[in-house]
């Protein structure tokens, strides 16, 4: 088990999805800040400064490819990994998210253990 206070960010719109993802990142030890908007995570980004965003692509609003860039292009979230989540099965959708600016593209469902891996591996790269 990690035990660190690193902040990950999590925006993602639907609640059992959110409620799954954050068990298992808060029993990895980490702190959680979430956010169901894409407008939200804007606001939650700039107020939290986490070293990580796990991004869903389809949001309400903003949706993850606009937030994507709209992070890179902002002076104090370009240092921030980003991780693109999609369940979407379009044949281009990771080609799209990295064009984005996210640093990675993780499919849905995840599993937990790859959840907890993919989120290791960035903030460890990031100390």
């Amino acid at each position: 088990m990690i035990m660190t206070a690193e902040t990950v960010l999590l925006v993602e719109d639907h609640d059992d999805t959110r409620l799954a993802e954050r068990f298992v990142l808060e029993g990895c030890g980490y702190e959680v800040v979430e956010a169901r908007t894409g407008f939200d995570a804007l606001a939650l980004s700039l107020a939290s400064h986490p070293r990580l965003i796990l991004l869903d692509m389809v949001l309400p609003g903003i949706d993850g490819e606009q937030l994507a860039r709209m992070l890179r292009a902002d002076g104090d979230s370009r240092g921030v990994a980003l991780v693109g989540l999609s369940a979407s099965d379009e044949p281009d959708m990771r080609a799209r998210v990295l064009d984005a600016g996210c640093d990675e593209y993780v499919s849905k469902p995840v599993s937990p253990v790859d959840l907890a891996a993919v989120v290791a591996r960035y903030l460890r790269a990031a100390e």
